[in-house]
């Protein structure tokens, strides 16, 4: 089944306008052994009324980080109300998962850390960061950020990983010292929770001249911190600090 096929022209955040309605979604998948259901990525599925007696499972699909779609299985096509997060890129796929009823809480690791992970939109929208980070070691930078703090290199197709190469409170001239001291020019900005877009972030920080740098931007439970980052591979030794 694929309700919601935008036959308005945008997608229709009420379960009971998609076309079928939910209800009716509903009905079918009980009359058959199994099912499957195609979702906007952007759907809610512990929103949705699913009845206790329907098994089902539900995918999180993303496409070279950008999250695509969710596939709800039901019947015997489903796996015991877990949720996976699918991650497909260069031809190869990967997939994780876990008992939404089962996530451990996490508390935020301190301001500064020398690895950052930013975890793949399909992992995130998942709900399965805190048990993904607790079996790796990991904290977020703060409570409901995604992003993740450590203390070595974790590397998984499902997070990019970075190593801190200094931080600074988002304060303009505190952030432009730290990329003069690293010799950074233009750059590129990643953020999350702060309401200024990315480009105009990195135009008001970025240095007359140098190497182009990396940007973290995050709002942590007191202020907004910037970290200047590398990208890390796990086949590339990181530099002496």
């Amino acid at each position: 089944l694929d309700p919601d096929r935008r036959e308005e022209g945008r997608r229709r955040g009420d379960p009971a306008r998609w076309s079928p309605a939910w209800s009716v979604v509903i009905e079918r998948l009980q009359d058959v052994r199994a099912g499957c259901v195609k979702l906007a990525p952007a759907t809610d599925v512990s929103a949705l009324e699913l009845p206790d007696e329907l098994p089902w499972s539900a995918e999180w699909i993303s496409l070279r980080g950008e999250l695509k779609e969710v596939a709800l299985w039901t019947g015997e096509l489903a796996e015991a109300r877990s949720r996976v997060s699918v991650v497909l890129r260069d031809g190869t796929g990967s997939s994780w998962s876990a008992d939404p009823r089962h996530q451990p809480a996490l508390g935020a690791r301190a301001e500064t850390t020398p690895w950052i992970l930013d975890p793949d939109p399909g992992l995130v929208r998942s709900g399965l960061l805190g048990a993904f980070a607790a079996e790796r070691g990991l904290a977020p930078l703060a409570p409901e950020l995604a992003y993740l703090g450590g203390d070595a290199p974790v590397f998984t197709p499902f997070a990019s990983t970075y190593r801190v190469l200094g931080s600074v409170p988002l304060d303009p001239r505190r952030v432009k010292e730290l990329l003069r001291e690293h010799g950074i020019g233009p750059l590129v900005v990643k953020k999350r929770g702060h309401p200024d877009d990315a480009a105009t972030l990195a135009a008001r920080f970025r240095g007359k001249k140098g190497a182009r740098g990396l940007l973290l931007v995050a709002r942590l439970e007191e202020a907004h911190r910037a970290y200047l980052v590398e990208r890390a591979t796990e086949d590339a030794k990181p530099a002496e600090a």
